[in-house]
């Protein structure tokens, strides 16, 4: 919803290798982060899920955990704005691609069906 309040969930290729990033931003702080190089390409179908909770998330890329490299804690952000796409507060960062099928759960998923979700 802004840059200092936000849930986010994406691929970055700006770089290479590139990377897939979950990400947990409250107050402008970084609060939960979870990245792997990017094993995403052209025409490859790419599944992800990621799950967050007051001091607790996870984030899953084809079947397999992502170790965060900033482990979930404290309260969530406070969110008013839900975009897919693009990154919702800035015209810089459009998707180029497909989503071909997206779920929203209210509550945070256990672990395991979070990897079978994500299954190739």
């Amino acid at each position: 919803s802004s840059s200092s309040e936000r849930i986010g969930d994406f691929v970055d290729n700006t770089a290479t290798p590139g990377s897939e990033t979950g990400l947990v931003v409250r107050g402008g702080a970084t609060v939960g982060q979870f990245t792997q190089a990017s094993s995403v390409s052209a025409s490859t179908v790419f599944k992800s899920a990621f799950a967050v909770a007051a001091n607790d998330a996870a984030k899953y890329n084809n079947g397999v955990r992502i170790t965060p490299s900033v482990v979930m804690s404290g309260t969530l952000p406070t969110v008013t704005t839900l975009a897919f796409g693009f990154n919702g507060y800035t015209s810089l960062s459009y998707l180029n691609g497909w989503i071909r099928k997206l779920t929203y759960w209210p509550a945070r998923l256990p672990d395991a069906q979070l990897q079978r979700l994500t299954n190739p």
